[in-house]
């Protein structure tokens, strides 16, 4: 198959009158304008798998992230006693140990989306690695790791769905506990934002940088091809945009290169490399960015590309300043089939009437009475870890009102667990010291 590889320099004043490269014709510039406005599809039904590698933290990142949760939990260190101090420790140590273990093999899930029209479905679950489970007690659980393959079932389903005022509701599905939380979302929350959905396009940045300078925008958010600013490219004396071609037409196999380069006097350099089909520059099979200076910033390869022209592999690499890997991210596709009816009944919201609602817009005083109800029935329950939690929380949950505060500590000085009389002692001896 013929490749192209297509480089993207932001960078000006760059001349190629010393290099192989040449200026593009008619046709090269016809191709990168439908490359440019290729539209997403129509409709969408796809199934992949992903795994995230976030290596831009390390252990003590994760430490520190542990041990101002566990302060919010139990109070600060040197004011807990020592039972509770070696659980707080015990926390801190088991949820590190977890990301570390995620950071080594990437955190996994399973996709599912589904799109047509201003209707919009999300499934999903997470894998996860074999872990420790921490209950708060001397009692810990182990528990294997969740691996993804085409039997696992999803757990939280999103559907978004607009209708003819442009107003959009989600729809959150969490199907374990058969329960839905329902919101009012932004146009710009109800959008889909997973970049997947434009894997059989050209990269969203280069494809924006090139179509600035030969788009016009007109009314009604449409744009319109400058016939103006294409000549000049092909001449190369568009500012800021020059584009030239490298290309072997005596070898059907050769690699044939487009670079683009793009800046201006106030925008930071930014030079693009695209490998892409030399028929459809949209169909791209490489592409990374770099800096003025050549640091490689990210990173993006495509491969095994279907008979519709989407890649079911893909990859993406971020680096830092330095050149060192910050994250990665491997798509591999399972299904996909694009402008295709997507059946009404995917966007059918709770047809069985089966989920109770969440009531996902509640307001801070209805949070905060919902915590203070939940806390004071954890009091009363025989789960003594819950005991000293709504403890810990209270004092928080209830700092302004002293005496409520106080009543509820000293209700549970006779409690039958040591750890949650210490707790209530606590309790009532931060309040002394806050006097």
């Amino acid at each position: 198959m013929k490749r192209l590889n297509v480089v993207v320099f932001a960078l000006l004043g760059v001349s190629f009158a010393n290099s192989e490269l040449q200026l593009l014709d008619a046709s090269h510039i016809q191709k990168l304008v439908a490359a440019i406005s290729k539209q997403p599809p129509a409709s969408m039904d796809i199934t992949y798998y992903r795994t995230v590698w976030d290596l831009s933290r390390d252990a003590q990142d994760f430490r520190r992230i542990y041990e101002e949760a566990a302060t919010e939990l139990y109070g600060p260190e040197e004011d807990i006693v020592p039972a509770m101090a070696k659980r707080r420790e015990r926390m801190i140590q088991l949820n590190t140990e977890r990301c570390l273990k995620e950071r080594e093999v990437g955190k996994k899930s399973k996709i599912r989306i589904r799109y047509q029209g201003g209707c919009h479905r999300i499934d999903h679950v997470r894998g996860v690695p074999a872990r420790t489970i921490f209950r708060g007690t001397d009692d810990e659980r182990f528990e294997p790791g969740k691996k993804l393959d085409a039997t696992t079932d999803f757990t939280v389903s999103e559907i978004r769905i607009t209708d003819p005022n442009n107003v959009t509701r989600l729809y959150t599905y969490f199907h374990n506990g058969k329960t839905v939380s329902v919101r009012t979302i932004s146009e710009r929350q109800a959008r889909p934002l997973d970049e997947v959905t434009r894997f059989a396009m050209m990269p969203s940045v280069p494809a924006d940088i090139v179509r600035k300078k030969l788009f016009d925008q007109i009314p009604d958010g449409l744009a319109k091809a400058n016939v103006v600013t294409m000549e000049q490219l092909q001449q190369g004396t568009l500012a800021g945009l020059d584009i030239a071609i490298d290309e072997d037409t005596t070898n059907a196999a050769a690699t044939v290169q487009l670079r683009i380069v793009w800046g201006t006097a106030t925008v930071p350099a930014l030079r693009m490399l695209l490998v892409c089909d030399p028929e459809d520059y949209a169909k791209v099979y490489s592409y990374e960015a770099r800096t003025a200076r050549g640091v490689l910033l990210w990173k993006e390869t495509r491969s095994d590309f279907d008979s519709q022209g989407f890649p079911h592999n893909v990859t993406r690499v971020q680096y830092d300043d330095a050149g060192n890997v910050m994250r990665r991210e491997s798509y591999q596709v399972e299904a996909v089939q694009m402008n295709v009816p997507i059946p009404p009944e995917a966007f059918a919201v709770d047809p069985k009437g089966e989920y109770t609602e969440m009531g996902g817009q509640q307001s801070p005083a209805e949070q905060r009475a919902h915590q203070l109800a939940q806390y004071k029935e954890w009091l009363k329950g025989e789960n003594r870890v819950q005991r000293v939690r709504a403890l810990v929380g209270l004092k928080e949950l209830v700092k302004d009102d002293p005496g409520e505060l106080r009543r509820i500590a000293t209700s549970m000085q006779n409690d039958p667990a040591p750890d949650v009389r210490k707790a209530a002692t606590w309790v009532l001896q931060s309040l002394k010291s806050e006097k």
